[in-house]
């Protein structure tokens, strides 16, 4: 599946202030962003290796409980100052 440059920059627009998370659930086959505490969204994986590979997440933690396995990835401590970046300026985003 392509990845959308607009897909990836509305992503961050969603992201860009908060403290959001990204959550794959591997046992549902799902990734999802939080954003705040009532804001939810659903991405695919192609996605989330876009915000990995442009080092606005990483890797935080999970569970490898069999039938609860997912993975969390926090926003790294540049985070904010690349979504902002990006958002000015959209050839900055490094599609995988």
């Amino acid at each position: 599946m392509a990845i959308s440059t607009e897909r990836i920059v509305t992503i961050l627009g969603f992201m860009y202030g908060y403290k959001a998370e990204v959550v794959i659930d591997i046992s549902k086959n799902k990734c999802y962003l939080f954003v705040g505490i009532k804001n939810q969204f659903e991405l695919n994986y192609e996605e989330v290796d876009c915000l990995v590979c442009n080092e606005i997440i990483e890797l935080d933690g999970g569970c490898g409980e069999k039938g609860h396995e997912t993975e969390i990835y926090i926003l790294t401590d540049l985070a904010q100052e690349k979504i902002k970046l990006i958002l000015k300026d959209k050839k900055l985003i490094q599609l995988n």
